[in-house]
């Protein structure tokens, strides 16, 4: 392998390893950090600002602050920075 090649395929993985980590929300994801992508079984939802919990349903929107318990039940929390967080029973997350 000649220097110049070893070069160009360095430059490649670099610039390939830099659009991996850059992240940016998804247009079908506006207003706010993440999406409540499932829910099963008891799972309530808390939002930022308030102090009752809500029967969590899919498709919510959650902001900083709001709370997402699996009380007996399981959630999958999607980000807008297509990460996802999976909630088992007993577990209480908030988003920051």
């Amino acid at each position: 392998m000649t220097q110049r090649t070893s070069k160009l395929l360095a430059l490649a993985l670099a610039t390939s390893l830099a659009a991996a980590c850059t992240r940016t929300p998804s247009p079908s994801m506006p207003n706010g950090v993440a999406t409540l992508a499932s829910a099963s079984g008891d799972v309530v939802v808390q939002h930022a600002g308030t102090g009752a919990w809500a029967p969590a349903a899919p498709g919510t929107r959650l902001v900083k602050g709001d709370r997402v318990w699996a009380r007996e039940g399981r959630a999958d929390i999607q980000y807008d920075v297509a990460e996802t967080a999976s909630l088992g029973a007993r577990t209480v997350v908030e988003i920051r």
